[in-house]
């Protein structure tokens, strides 16, 4: 009689079939079950069609922020957040800046610091510098309410100049040096106000459609209370003080860099003006992919590796003496004023010999021929 079969044994599987796949063990910790609520996992290709769906809707609008409408975020840093917004009452557009962490609240210490830098702005009045209309207190927030500017940064703007097949080089650079010197008056404007911007960059000065700069962001600008030395001559030389580090390393003047932040006067702007010159002037940066501080520091001291006439050689030795003057690592023989420097960007674009110039009659004299060949 045969055995009967053994009641455990598995009945035998096809051959040639893979074993069947076992479900997937469920989510052992609280980021996976966050992943499976989040995307849908295993409910099917509904569920992610939705999604994607969703993703290709256009954006909902911003809103607004209190009786302004917001029409667009167009910048955000480490300061705060900028938007173009739609003033009420008037319908003007307008660029509302609004302190990191959506605002600051009425009585704190930050608070106190964006009053200060509210005070360095409003105290401004200038075609090249952007115009602050008010501050307000929005839901418990201050906000700053400020001119929208249309256009792009400095250096953008500078590569497109160059770019222009249109012009000639000689064009090309008195378009630059003629923005450059309107930036450096809005700057002058804020000295003889008792302001230091301190942040000067080209991401801080912004071109319209009509070719005109506009100095903005003061956000870490000193309001000074002593503000002027009287030189020799008897002349105001606008040299303010201020104390601290602050601003953007790779346009800050060594004495600015050093550790403890010792005092800066308004050169220290005169040197951002000068790495500008050099970007809209070489195309690079003066000191670019530096690695950390002391390295950024050395390289002050030493200057760019190329010059700006070596970058470009339609620059002139002119441009780069003056470009080479305002970024002197020694404050004492930069120039001494903003102005000064623009003076000397004028001095440039009328022919006259620049004053940034090594000390030579001959070239002096060869200036003057070729200002007034007749004569």
């Amino acid at each position: 009689m045969p055995d009967p079969p053994l009641r455990d044994s598995p009945p035998p599987e096809p051959p040639g079939e893979d074993p069947p796949t076992p479900p997937p063990p469920p989510p052992d910790d609280e980021a996976e079950r966050l992943l499976d609520e989040a995307f849908k996992l295993g409910e099917g290709d509904e569920a992610w069609l939705e999604i994607a769906r969703r993703a290709s809707r256009p954006a909902e609008p911003l809103g607004n922020l209190g009786p302004y409408t917001l029409l667009e975020e167009i910048g955000r840093g480490g300061q705060g957040e900028v938007y173009k917004a739609v003033q009420p009452g008037t319908g003007r557009t307008v660029a509302l800046k609004r302190p990191a962490a959506g605002g600051l609240r009425i009585g704190s210490r930050a608070a106190e610091r964006f009053s200060r830098e509210v005070d360095a702005a409003t105290r401004l009045s200038h075609p090249n510098v952007v115009t602050v209309f008010a501050s307000e207190v929005i839901d418990g927030h201050a906000v700053l309410v400020m001119e929208y500017v249309d256009g792009t940064t400095i250096d953008r703007w500078a590569d497109a100049c160059w770019a222009d097949p249109a012009s000639g080089d000689r064009e090309k650079r008195s378009r630059v040096l003629r923005a450059f010197a309107a930036a450096c008056d809005g700057v002058a404007h804020a000295h003889l106000r008792g302001v230091i911007h301190r942040d000067l960059k080209p991401s801080n000065i912004m071109i319209g459609p009509d070719d005109v700069p506009r100095v903005l962001d003061f956000g870490v600008a000193k309001v000074l209370e002593e503000w002027r030395e009287r030189d020799p001559s008897g002349a105001r030389a606008t040299v303010w003080t201020a104390t601290g580090i602050a601003g953007t390393p790779a346009y800050a003047p060594p004495e600015q860099l050093r550790e403890g932040g010792r005092s800066v006067d308004t050169r220290a702007d005169v040197y951002a003006l000068g790495v500008i010159l050099y970007r809209l002037l070489s195309g690079d940066e003066a000191f670019g992919n530096r690695q950390g501080l002391a390295d950024l520091l050395d390289a002050v001291r030493r200057g760019p590796q190329r010059r700006p006439l070596q970058a470009r050689p339609s620059v002139g030795r002119d441009a780069d003496w003056i470009v080479r003057r305002a970024m002197d690592p020694d404050a004492a023989r930069r120039y001494q004023t903003v102005d000064a420097l623009a003076e000397d960007v004028r001095r440039l674009l009328d022919g006259r010999a620049v004053l940034a110039h090594p000390p030579s009659a001959a070239y002096t004299a060869w200036r003057a021929v070729r200002r007034r060949p007749r004569t």
